[in-house]
């Protein structure tokens, strides 16, 4: 029973640091995934984002 509350307590403290860390993260205007298929982030600070390799084949698609 202890090691189910054990592991309970840790999942909850996981949780919440996630929470709290992809919170401040968003505040701070962070990247929090991966740039859209095709494009590359030029700069992580500014979010603007540009061409990657891929482009061509994603407009060949499209």
């Amino acid at each position: 029973m202890q090691r189910a509350e054990a592991a309970y307590e840790y999942s909850q403290r996981l949780s919440h640091n996630v929470r709290t860390t992809k919170d401040r993260q968003r505040r701070e205007g962070r990247w929090l995934s991966a740039a859209p298929l095709g494009l590359e982030i030029n700069d992580p600070k500014d979010r603007k984002k540009r061409p990657g390799e891929r482009w061509g084949v994603i407009e060949d698609v499209f």
